[in-house]
């Protein structure tokens, strides 16, 4: 996909600038109306197969579209943002972790909301890491029904979306 050199077959097929066949002709001919149109002939066929296929448009134009293009296909759309919890927060903690969870909601991200729970003792007390989780999501404003939870050995888990709070 670069500016055009002489091609090693005869004839070329070649597209207008508005995207319009204008059928096969000599490569010179072509480079002769892309310039006429103050344009560039630029190949966007594989140029070593049968029949090239390049197009008259602004290369210039083009490859910063391109670019712009890749840069809006790489940024991240939909991240989810983690915060983790224990069993033995400390209020203070639990409400600084609440006001940061508040403004990624804000911002439209999504927020996945874990209890971790360390050492034996904790991992026996499930319900209670249910319970500070279902109340973590209640002082936010968000309703979720028990089975929305992901419960696994040392964490409980749930994630939470702009569209669940009522009110931040």
């Amino acid at each position: 996909m670069t500016t055009a050199t002489l091609p090693r077959v005869s004839t070329i097929l070649v597209i207008g600038s508005d995207g319009s066949q204008l059928g096969r002709m000599s490569f010179r001919d072509a480079r002769k109306l892309a310039d006429e149109q103050g344009l560039d002939l630029v190949s966007v066929g594989d140029p070593d197969s049968q029949t090239p296929v390049f197009k008259i448009m602004d290369e210039g134009k083009w490859q910063y579209e391109s670019k712009k293009k890749a840069k809006r296909q790489h940024s991240k759309k939909h991240m989810t943002k983690t915060m983790r919890f224990s069993l033995r927060i400390d209020e203070h903690d639990l409400a600084t972790k609440l006001k940061r969870v508040s403004a990624f909601l804000l911002k439209s991200q999504d927020v996945r909301l874990e209890i971790i729970m360390k050492g034996r003792r904790e991992r026996e007390k499930h319900e209670a890491a249910v319970a500070q989780i279902m109340s973590i999501v209640g002082r936010l404003g968000c309703e979720i029904t028990p089975k929305d939870l992901q419960k696994s050995d040392r964490c409980v888990a749930v994630v939470v979306r702009p569209d669940m709070v009522k009110t931040v």
